[in-house]
């Protein structure tokens, strides 16, 4: 139950909407059942909020994000994974900068020539 200030009338000013007022007059209770769905990390063992939560990344475009990529349209290259794991924000957003920052080694020039040496071995 939380309570919520609709606002009073100013008596000396019956037009004026008062929300800033302590009056308890323009104060209703408000009673909500509400559904929280908590999640304790699998990574580092802290709960938050599930609202927030995938168990799922996707690859479009060069790069690694959160959650399912869903388009209307279909584009090539997209792909979905399901890491079958509860991860919280810091501990998924961690995971995803890792991803994307192997990528970011792989598209070197650096790196492409050394695979290109290899190549001829």
């Amino acid at each position: 139950m939380y309570v919520i200030n609709v606002g009073s009338h100013n008596i000396g000013h019956p037009a004026f909407d008062d929300l800033l007022s302590d009056d308890k007059r323009g104060m209703h209770e408000i009673e909500e059942e509400k559904e929280f769905i908590v999640c304790k990390c699998d990574n580092c063992g802290i709960e938050f909020d599930g609202s927030d939560w995938s168990q799922n990344i996707h690859y479009f475009e060069g790069e690694f994000d959160s959650g399912i990529y869903d388009s209307e349209y279909t584009y090539e290259g997209i792909k979905n994974f399901n890491l079958h794991k509860d991860l919280c924000r810091n501990c998924m957003l961690d995971f995803i900068n890792k991803l994307n920052s192997k990528i970011d080694e792989i598209a070197t020039e650096d790196f492409i020539f050394e695979q290109l040496k290899e190549l001829k071995k």
